[in-house]
């Protein structure tokens, strides 16, 4: 087991890897797990890697699941990596690589991140999954949940985007209108501890996403790039992209974590 346990990045408090809250309960910051990287760099490398199928999981020893774990997968991860050379021409640049995380089961990179907290979910010996999405996220829930044989209770709001909302029925999930994204959330803070809410601010479900970086750096031939741009939402996206990165670098699969972060959001 190369995870030991969570830590505030803000105050530096240490918990347990068994607990559940989000966190801290000194300062308030979100969680963040971590690893010790003198195990993983003993029993990681790039053959070892290059062995392994695409996806996800191709990252085991740095994501936060004890080993012979069943994992709840539906293929995600393994996206592709474009070279734009005609847009990187139009904005001036050397080169542009798009990294299309649309592929992912449900559409979008949340994918990530709900294989591992659903896989987390079931290995703490829950067996009901909870979220309070305005799209996305309960999509992915509501799929990974019904792969996993476990209940799913989803509170939406007016705000839910249609066409996801068709996605979390067609998976079965359980709907629960609420006022607005706010309320749908309070309330599903209310459900019981047997239950285990899913949120942006996971930290196990944002161990998932920041497989994002760990595949653009191999794709790469193991190097980094000068800039990744990224959509910013909650900012999870971004700074676990950033963790990635530093990871790769702390284990030796590659040799600097020098790439500039960006985030961009849509008007409005």
């Amino acid at each position: 087991m190369s995870y030991s346990y969570l830590l505030c990045p803000k105050c530096g408090e240490k918990y347990e890897i068994k607990r559940t809250s989000l966190a801290c309960a000194r300062c308030g910051e979100t969680l963040t797990v971590s690893y010790d990287y003198e195990a993983v760099k003993r029993t990681i490398d790039i053959k070892t890697i290059d062995n392994r199928q695409a996806g996800v999981w191709r990252y085991f020893e740095l994501l936060p699941i004890s080993k012979g774990m069943q994992m709840v997968s539906l293929g995600e991860g393994g996206t592709y990596l474009h070279r734009c050379d005609r847009l990187a021409e139009s904005v001036g640049i050397r080169k542009l690589f798009i990294k299309n995380e649309t592929t992912n089961p449900t559409g979008s990179f949340i994918d990530r991140g709900t294989t591992v907290a659903v896989t987390r979910a079931i290995e703490m010996g829950f067996e009901s999954v909870w979220c309070a999405p305005t799209g996305n996220l309960g999509a992915s829930l509501a799929a990974y949940a019904a792969k996993a044989g476990l209940k799913c209770k989803i509170f939406i709001s007016r705000e839910v985007d249609l066409g996801k909302l068709f996605q979390m029925i067609a998976y079965g999930a359980e709907m629960r209108l609420a006022g607005d994204a706010e309320e749908a959330l309070l309330e599903a803070r209310k459900q019981d501890d047997r239950s285990y809410l899913v949120t942006p601010a996971d930290p196990f479900f944002l161990e998932g996403e920041k497989t994002v970086g760990f595949e653009i750096c191999e794709q790469l031939g193991w190097r980094t790039c000068d800039r990744v741009v990224v959509p910013m939402g909650t900012g999870g996206n971004l700074s676990m992209i950033w963790k990635s990165i530093k990871e790769l670098c702390e284990v030796g699969l590659i040799k600097r974590a020098g790439s500039m972060m960006t985030g961009v959001q849509a008007e409005g």
